[in-house]
């Protein structure tokens, strides 16, 4: 069997595998306020599975509220971060302590109310060393210049001469060790990198870590690719649809863990490629290939796409509204770790938030057919009433937890879509 096809499956079982755990913690999440009475449940949202979370980016258990709950965990395994409950009942605490756990690199404790902000724990980071010349005038951002942790043994390394100050002091803060040569040029100069200066004879490696997207197609050589120590924790990685079976190969040898997907795209094919943090709504259509990563929210209204549009490649970290007329389109390919919501709906009857909180008298200003979109927590007040949203035919969405009075809960169970749970107002 070719290595390309080993690799393949290879990557399938593991994709498979991750897939499984992170299913199963849906299951199990699928659950009304923590402790309640399975009677009070809808029938089948209510039970425990015999759960075993592995090979996971982040594991997080905080909803585990109950015994039941977390004896229902079997074990887990080969996770970067597990993240526990601070504020769980002690019996809860003392369970999920007695999980049998392996190959756990990081435990927290957090509240379930706290915002997990995974930029503490999860660097984005790229070190170059043993590069003959060293282009980094494509640094456009100052998030891409403070994710280059390292530059060793450069032969010529090359820095924009017209970028922004903040970027130009970011780049100089990176640690250097044997670069022989450095050169300042503008963005979009052509350069003679057959006159520059060699590094030495040694292969250089670059590795890559938690990125959102890394695009190999630059690389045209297998010499080139096979400086790539190890691919980490990428969102989105792009290879060449149209590469020689020798580049294929190294790309496919190139060592790789958990990639949430892979897209083949010509290598001559320009593209643009943004990264977004918060809430995202897309208002135009863009005029190139563009692949778009949301971490927060996202919003497609209804957009003229037609066969004819640009491919549009969505990955969205959280929740996604999109206009179900765009369903149909193959041009708009979305790849969701969250909630994905596809509706009829007018974008100025969106009300979208991280967080929000509704009394009687701010559902009175809604739009009819209005949708609410909050990627964390909702909360209602005790003054608002099943049948003041019902009047506004509003439709509810939050990523994460709903907060709202006894009267609203069976309403909301029928209605709304949530991430985690909805839970009883207190007082």
């Amino acid at each position: 069997m070719s290595t390309d096809f080993l690799q393949k499956i290879s990557n399938l079982k593991k994709r498979l595998d991750n897939f499984r755990g992170r299913f199963v913690l849906m299951i199990v999440n699928i659950k009304k306020e923590a402790g309640s009475p399975a009677e009070d449940c809808p029938q089948g949202k209510r039970g425990f599975i015999m759960a075993d979370y592995h090979d996971m980016k982040v594991c997080d258990l905080r909803f585990i509220r109950t015994v039941e709950e977390a004896r229902a965990i079997t074990s887990i395994h080969d996770v970067e971060l597990l993240v526990l409950p601070n504020d769980a009942p002690p019996d809860v605490t003392q369970a999920l302590a007695g999980i049998p756990k392996n190959d756990i690199k990081n435990v927290i404790q957090l509240g379930s109310q706290e915002e997990l902000d995974l930029s503490k724990y999860f660097k984005k980071s790229v070190s170059y060393k043993d590069v003959n010349v060293l282009d980094l005038r494509s640094i456009t951002t100052l998030e891409a210049a403070n994710s280059i942790t390292e530059m060793k043994n450069i032969g010529t390394l090359i820095l924009p001469s017209d970028a922004p100050a903040e970027i130009q002091n970011a780049l100089a803060l990176i640690p250097q060790k044997s670069v022989k040569n450095v050169l300042y040029k503008p963005v979009g100069e052509e350069l003679d990198f057959s006159q520059m200066g060699s590094c030495g004879e040694t292969e250089g490696r670059i590795v890559y870590n938690n990125m959102e997207v890394v695009d190999l197609r630059p690389f045209k050589e297998p010499a080139a690719l096979e400086k790539i120590d190890e691919i980490n924790n990428v969102e989105l990685l792009v290879i060449p649809s149209n590469a020689s079976g020798e580049v294929q190969a190294a790309i496919a040898g190139i060592p790789k863990n958990r990639i949430g997907r892979i897209l083949s795209l010509e290598d001559d094919l320009d593209i643009s490629i943004q990264n977004v943090n918060g809430l995202h709504t897309m208002n135009t259509i863009p005029k190139k290939v563009t692949l778009l990563t949301v971490n927060g929210a996202c919003i497609i209204p209804d957009l003229a796409i037609n066969e004819d549009t640009p491919a549009i490649y969505l990955c969205v970290n959280g929740i996604c509204l999109i206009h179900k007329n765009l369903k149909k389109y193959p041009s708009l390919e979305c790849t969701v770790n969250g909630l994905t919501l596809y509706k009829e709906f007018d974008q100025d009857a969106v009300k979208a938030a991280v967080n929000l909180e509704l009394n009687a008298e701010a559902v009175s200003y809604l739009m009819e057919d209005a949708v609410l979109m909050v990627g964390n927590n909702l909360r209602f007040a005790e003054d608002v009433t099943p049948q003041m949203l019902l009047d506004k035919k509003v439709s509810i969405v939050a990523g994460n937890k709903i907060t709202a009075p006894k009267h609203l809960i069976p309403y909301l169970s029928a209605t709304a879509t949530v991430g985690d749970k909805i839970v009883a107002l207190e007082g």
